[in-house]
C-alpha cells in the first residue's frame, strides 16, 4: 500500500487555530453586547476605585498614611505629615478630581478622633502603609441613581450598584 493512499483523517494546526479565533471574535462581540451599558456615574465609580488602589500604594511606598478627603463637588487625597493631614501635592494620579453634573460623593463610615483642640475629622478614608485597613463604604451618587465603592474586610476594593 502506498503512502498517499494511507491519508489521515483529522484537522490541520492551521485549521484548528482558525476555528478558534473566530470562536473568539463571536464570544467577544456577544460579550460586548451582552453587557450592561457603562453610564456616566458607573464610569466616575470605578475611576474613583483605580485611584484609591493608587493612593493605597501611595501609602505603601512612601511609609506614610494616604486619604481621601471629601470636597464640595469632588474629593481630594492627602497625606498624614507631621501629626497633621495635608493635602497630597505633585503625585501624577492622586490630584484633586471635581465632579460635573450633580454627582456627590459621601461617606457613611467617617472616623472621629480626639484631640488636643476638639474633636478632629479624619479623611472618609485613608490606606496605612503597613496595610492595616479599616474597611469603608463611599457612596457616589447621581438622580437618584448610586454605586457603593467599598473596601471589604478581605482588603479588596469594588463597586456595587445600590438599589434604590
Amino acid at each position: 500500500m502506498s503512502m498517499n493512499a494511507e491519508k489521515e483523517s483529522g484537522f490541520s494546526l492551521l485549521e484548528v487555530l482558525v476555528a478558534v479565533s473566530i470562536m473568539a471574535l463571536m464570544a467577544t462581540t456577544i460579550a460586548l453586547a451582552a453587557s450592561p451599558e457603562r453610564t456616566p456615574l458607573r464610569r466616575e465609580a470605578e475611576r474613583l476605585v483605580v485611584r484609591l488602589h493608587d493612593a493605597e500604594q501611595e501609602a505603601v511606598i512612601s511609609g506614610q498614611p494616604v486619604g481621601l478627603t471629601l470636597t464640595d463637588g469632588g474629593y481630594a487625597f492627602t497625606n498624614y505629615v507631621d501629626g497633621e493631614w495635608r493635602p497630597l501635592r505633585n503625585h501624577p494620579t492622586l490630584q484633586p478630581r471635581g465632579f460635573a453634573s450633580e454627582m456627590t460623593l459621601r461617606s457613611d463610615t467617617i472616623a472621629l478622633a480626639w484631640h488636643p483642640e476638639g474633636v478632629a475629622v479624619y479623611p472618609a478614608a485613608f490606606f496605612d502603609p503597613a496595610g492595616f485597613n479599616d474597611p469603608f463604604r463611599l457612596l457616589l451618587e447621581e438622580r437618584g441613581q448610586t454605586y457603593a465603592i467599598l473596601l471589604d474586610d478581605a482588603g479588596r476594593l469594588r463597586v456595587e450598584a445600590v438599589a434604590g
